[in-house]
């Protein structure tokens, strides 16, 4: 199916939009799409159109003649549709390679409310984007209870953005305070009079930016550290903390159903999940009781509403935590995993505990389910995807994402260690002031020279009016204009040898694409000057390794093809 010439449409705005044709695969593999169970459409670059299947065209309701090449938020509903481009848009700039979208109301009959879930994933020729591939999976019809859990998760999604976009804020300003209050610290070391009053404001800076993790691990935005780990040594190595943490009239019991299991997750977010759950549990048994957390793997024969979400069939990993309390109330189970939510009196708790565990637990690509009733006891289960035995081998030992460093503490005592700089030129691009010029100082009584931009645009201009190599990029990654990802995509194409260090207050757009031979790092805000100067002095000297490994290789080669045959 094709069209030529298709109508103008509302697609992406985006300057480099190719409209090449759409070459069809072979004839076998056009049926197989054709009669795929799932709703699958190719659009182009533009969001048109340009092949559909019959499921996916049974979901919107329309027929090929109507559907192929018009816009496919044409078939959205005007709330979601702005959200639909984002997102596809964000694709084809370097935000990963695929995205899914949970509850996408389609526009069907000039009405909205069929609810789909929606994966995308981009797809390139000779390199180049130049397409995507959509896949509708048909939500559960909404019944009264689910329509009012479709309700609240969107307010919840509400809130998960606009923490998300205060934290941002709030990163940079507490990275400015940390930051100058450590500046301040080298010059007042211990028994200085200032000595203590720089510590007590650096020490409330670190509770401030604790609170702002847990907004961010709520609204879903934390920067995570997975690795591949086993669930119950996980727990196993937890239960002394626990058990103190429990107090002598709770027991603790951990058990484990000896089904073998691994699952990728951050092991630091893991432990504070389960914390989280035994602190309330210790609140809900007064009188003392039993805690019990079980380990084990669970299949779900079919999928399953929770909440809001959608749990697919298949094998999960299970973590159970239970309680003999004095149980939830289902008018209180409704509103558990609202952020600020909470039955205990005023000022002993935020709130943001439960919320806190839906959001790791959900960006872990992970669901939590409750089971409780007044008066007898809670049940918080928690579904997290295992991992396929042949990749966890080799990945035992706590391998982490390519590029992605455990988010920093920022209530270690600042050590500032000075690492050769070795006249290393370091271009700095932060769109905050008080950040960049924190960076800016710390980085000049190291040794290093440095150069300062507000923008990736900025910074262009910069290397225009002073050229001459540039051994590292330290960028935020979100900044208005050109963010950090482009940045370091431009500068790559003339500086293959460059090392970046990203800077972000949260983790979405961290996790962009790149080239891999890019020495890449990143530092998460707020972070402290030993941080910075550390990772900092790690990505150089990872460059210089890399290029010192290059040279070696080179001269082998060479040496090899001048020896006679």
């Amino acid at each position: 199916m094709s069209a030529a010439s298709p109508p103008p449409a509302r697609g992406f705005a985006l300057d480099f939009v190719r409209n090449d044709a759409w070459d069809l695969p072979s004839a076998g593999r056009a049926a197989t799409f054709a009669r795929a169970p799932a709703g699958l459409a190719v659009l182009d670059l533009a969001g048109r159109i340009v092949d559909i299947n019959a499921a996916f065209l049974e979901i919107l309701g329309a027929d090929s003649d109507a559907a192929i090449a018009t816009a496919f938020v044409d078939h959205v509903a005007a709330d979601c549709g702005g959200e639909v481009n984002r997102r596809l848009a964000k694709l084809v700039l370097g935000g990963g390679r695929r995205a899914r979208l949970e509850r996408v109301a389609l526009a069907r009959d000039g009405k909205g409310g069929r609810a789909v879930l929606l994966d995308a994933a981009v797809f390139d020729r000779d390199g180049e984007p130049c397409g995507f591939i959509l896949s509708a999976a048909e939500m559960p019809r909404l019944r009264p209870a689910t329509d009012a859990a479709l309700v609240q998760a969107q307010k919840m999604q509400a809130i998960g953005q606009l923490a998300g976009g205060i934290a941002h804020d709030f990163n940079n300003l507490l990275t400015v305070i940390i930051g100058f209050s450590d500046l301040l610290l080298a010059r007042h070391p211990a028994g200085e009079r200032s000595h203590d009053d720089l510590m007590e404001i650096r020490g409330n800076a670190a509770r401030a930016a604790s609170l702002v993790r847990q907004l961010l691990a709520f609204s879903r935005q934390q920067a995570l550290a997975p690795v591949i780990l086993d669930p119950a040594a996980a727990i196993r190595e937890l239960s002394h903390m626990l058990a103190r943490l429990l107090g002598p009239s709770i027991t603790l019991r951990i058990e484990a159903d000896g089904t073998p299991v691994r699952i990728r997750a951050d092991a630091v977010q893991l432990d504070q999940v389960i914390v989280n759950l035994a602190v309330n549990a210790r609140d809900a048994m007064v009188d003392g009781g039993v805690l019990t957390i079980r380990t084990g793997v669970e299949r779900i024969a079919a999928a399953r509403e929770v909440g809001a979400d959608v749990m697919p069939a298949g094998d999960y990993a299970c973590i159970r935590v239970s309680d003999t309390g004095v149980g939830i109330s289902s008018q209180i189970i409704a509103r558990i995993f609202e952020p600020f939510f909470t039955t205990k009196a005023a000022g002993e708790g935020t709130g943001l505990g439960l919320a806190t565990v839906y959001g790791i637990v959900r960006q872990s690509e992970g669901y939590i389910v409750v089971d409780s009733a007044a008066g007898q006891g809670t049940t918080f289960s928690i579904y997290l995807p295992p991992v396929a035995a042949e990749a966890a081998v080799g990945d035992e030992a706590g391998a982490v994402t390519q590029w992605l460093d455990p988010a920093p503490s920022p209530a270690r005592q600042p050590e500032p260690q000075a690492l050769p700089a070795n006249a290393a030129t370091v271009l700095l691009v932060d769109d905050e002031p008080g950040v960049r010029a924190f960076a800016a100082r710390a980085l000049r009584r190291t040794g290093y020279r440095v150069l300062e931009a507000g923008d990736g645009e900025a910074a262009l201009a910069l290397l225009q009016s002073e050229p001459g190599p540039v051994d590292l990029l330290v960028t935020d990654v979100v900044m208005p204009g050109m963010d950090g990802h482009t940045l370091m995509r431009l500068l790559g194409e003339s500086m293959s040898d460059l090392a970046v260090v990203f800077m972000s207050g949260y983790a979405e757009g961290v996790l962009g694409g790149g080239d891999g031979a890019i020495v890449r790092r990143f530092l998460m805000k707020p972070f402290t000057l030993s941080e910075l100067i550390a990772r900092v002095g790690e990505t150089l000297a990872e460059r210089r390794q890399r290029q010192a490994g290059q040279a070696r290789a080179a001269l082998a080669e060479g040496n090899a093809s001048a020896e006679p045959g």
